[in-house]
């Protein structure tokens, strides 16, 4: 999903001259770059990338960084196929998260844990860490599109591995519906921004866009089925 964009993404961070960006945006940057490295199937090259982020961030042991570089050397040593070390990378992001009270993080752990289980062929624990953080994603009206959409994803895969073809094919029909949901919400609220625009008496400063009621709410939890 979307691997063609993340490799122009990190082609895009990798182009910049990190002695020309200033030292506190550096591991941001970083963090980004490996990010999308590992989600354009190079792992490798963000296992490079983390350890110059984590070398960046040595003397900061309460960076803000941290937490997410964390999540990442995870996510990125379970598609090398290193169990163990995604284990190990998993409960530092995990710790840290808690400490945070960071759901989305916390849910983002939740994923790659289900993952992890899926690839012991431990389904069963699979499927909760996968519909725990679906809910988690879905939560408010405004969910994390992206995140969602891959959660439900890899529980379809893991449906389909585990020999619920049915199942599986219920959760991909349901991302195409919040898909949908989600394009046609986005288009009813540039819809509503336009006709503010019209109206010029309604905007006095840029702000003014900001005001324009709430998104409609996506595809309830309830509705989407995942048991």
């Amino acid at each position: 999903m979307f691997a063609g964009r993340y490799r122009e993404a990190a082609d895009g961070f990798n182009s910049c001259d990190l002695n020309k960006v200033e030292k506190m945006m550096r591991p941001v940057l970083l963090n980004n770059l490996a990010f999308c490295q590992v989600k354009s199937g190079d792992s490798k090259a963000a296992q490079e990338t983390l350890s110059r982020a984590f070398a960046e961030i040595a003397n900061q042991p309460q960076s803000n960084v941290r937490p997410n570089l964390t999540y990442i050397q995870a996510l990125a040593r379970l598609e090398q196929n290193d169990l163990p070390g995604t284990e190990a990378a998993l409960e530092k992001a995990k710790s840290l998260a808690e400490k945070l009270n960071g759901s989305e993080l916390k849910a983002a752990c939740m994923v790659i844990e289900g993952k992890l289980l899926c690839k012991q062929q431990r389904y069963d624990e699979s499927a909760m860490f996968f519909k725990s953080a679906i809910e988690i994603f879905s939560s408010t009206d405004n969910p994390h599109f992206l995140n969602l959409c891959y959660a439900m994803h890899y529980y379809a895969q893991m449906l389909l591995e585990s020999g619920d073809q049915k199942s599986a094919l219920n959760i991909a029909r349901k991302i195409m519906d919040y898909v949908a949901s989600y394009q046609q919400r986005e288009e009813n609220t540039c819809e509503r921004l336009k006709q503010r625009l019209r109206d010029s008496s309604r905007v006095r400063t840029a702000s003014d866009l900001l005001t324009t009621s709430h998104r409609e709410p996506l595809i309830e939890l309830s509705t989407l089925d995942i048991s």
